[in-house]
């Protein structure tokens, strides 16, 4: 079975997407997992008997990546950019607080 890379990617990346940020919650690291299982597929190009086997595969192989990544030691030690940073506000209320200790 060929592939036509550039179809595979509008007909499956987007319902690898969904899946991925449904492991992931994170929509970076979705759209990172949707392309290391398209380059694993370009790397190894395993053979499939039919459509429903590749569609298998992609999902498999999405749903594997996303548990790896959840479940590394980096990922567990990082924070979201947007949570590594504190409001104004509660710099604010963390002088307070400490003034008035």
């Amino acid at each position: 079975m060929q592939f036509d890379y550039q179809q595979l990617v509008k007909s499956y990346a987007p319902m690898m997407f969904r899946l991925a940020y449904s492991y992931c919650l994170n929509r970076s690291d979705a759209e990172d997992v949707v392309q290391e299982v398209f380059l694993k597929l370009l790397e190894h190009t395993p053979q499939f008997e039919n459509d429903r086997q590749l569609r298998a595969w992609l999902m498999t192989a999405t749903a594997n990546r996303c548990k790896n990544l959840m479940g590394s030691g980096w990922k567990r030690k990082t924070l979201p950019l947007e949570d590594a940073f504190v409001s104004t506000k509660d710099l604010e209320e963390s002088i307070e607080v400490q003034s008035a200790l």
